[in-house]
């Protein structure tokens, strides 16, 4: 398990059925530190884990490294585990849909969570505005998100909707319903945050963040004047799982057509910066169909971008790595891997 505690441990209804989903959010110690304005980026990272009935959970050895080095990138981090893993309820689903609607549901919450979040900013000292007049404590205008998962995790990472569809959804929530608890939860949890870290601030000298805590308090009696994020979406694929092993996670024709479905896959990572990282000892998806697969991609981003514009999908084969990275110096190379592609890929 990661050294990092998280800060909430909490349930929420998955979309798909209401099943209660175990989750938890973790922050990096640089949420609780003053921003500048040209600072102040919001990122947030979600990280789904290996197939349940194999033992996958939350708490997967790979996960939490991964957990680890984002929050040491200064990303707030949640994962979660799948209907029918550890402590979540109901049972894994044959065809992938429901597993689906889990991860949106997550994925949503922390979205809303993050856009409700307002770090401590620096006082600028030489500005004459008064801190309720100046926009010190206003949310920035994006937020910085990656989508990632290993193992089954990726696999449904690559049939998600686009962000904007996820938002959607969200935005046009009606009262007593899924999604409308989701949106809920994360409120609290935000308010929660936001006094937390108010009060840190006022102890160090700092602005309280008193202006945005009012405007919250006005948004609490109506769950549609949540406003929507601008998100910039990336995508982290770590051992993906390509077929017949994806194909044989269905029995039926109807659930095979939902894993072989590429709109989304095409969609989402040829146009939208995206990282695989793979073994070339991979039991469960061979070396040469990850390369291929791999190699498909990058042209098919290349095709997106147009004649003077470059791929944004990437990939990196670790040489000797299995498919759970236990390999000595694989797990080096994987979080060296995964840090040089946010430096360089996450734009701030």
């Amino acid at each position: 398990m990661t050294d990092n505690t998280p800060v909430y441990c909490f349930t929420i209804p998955s979309v798909n059925d209401g099943t209660l989903l175990d989750c938890r959010i973790y922050h990096p110690v640089s949420l609780q530190e003053p921003q500048s304005a040209q600072q102040h980026t919001r990122k947030a990272a979600l990280i789904a884990h290996p197939y349940a009935p194999l033992g996958g959970s939350m708490d997967d050895a790979v996960v939490t490294t991964v957990v680890d080095q984002l929050l040491d990138l200064d990303f707030v981090v949640g994962t979660f585990n799948f209907r029918g893993a550890a402590n979540s309820h109901g049972s894994t689903s044959w065809s992938g849909k429901a597993e689906r609607d889990d991860y949106i549901s997550v994925a949503g919450h922390l979205l809303f969570y993050m856009n409700q979040i307002h770090t401590p900013r620096i006082k600028d000292t030489t500005s004459a505005q008064s801190p309720t007049e100046n926009d010190s404590n206003i949310p920035s205008e994006h937020i910085i998100l990656i989508l990632g998962g290993y193992s089954y995790g990726s696999l449904i990472v690559t049939h998600l909707p686009p962000t904007s569809e996820i938002l959607t959804m969200f935005r046009e929530t009606q009262a007593s319903t899924w999604t409308s608890d989701i949106l809920k939860r994360a409120k609290e949890l935000a308010l929660q945050t936001n006094t937390l870290l108010s009060n840190q601030a006022d102890t160090r000298g700092r602005l309280p963040g008193s202006p945005l805590r009012k405007k919250h308090k006005r948004q609490s009696s109506s769950q549609h004047s949540i406003s929507l994020p601008h998100v910039l979406t990336h995508y982290l694929l770590i051992s993906p799982l390509l077929p017949p092993l994806a194909s044989f996670l269905s029995l039926s024709t109807s659930n095979l057509m939902f894993w072989r479905h590429a709109d989304h896959i095409a969609h989402n990572l040829v146009r939208h910066p995206t990282l695989v990282i793979f073994g070339t000892k991979d039991a469960f998806t061979s070396s040469h169909k990850m390369d291929v697969w791999c190699k498909k991609m990058n042209a098919l981003s290349l095709q997106n971008a147009g004649i003077e514009g470059q791929s944004c999908f990437k990939w990196k084969k670790v040489e000797g790595a299995g498919h759970f990275w236990r390999e000595h110096g694989v797990e080096a190379q994987l979080t060296d891997s995964l840090r040089g592609w946010v430096h360089e890929a996450v734009k701030q």
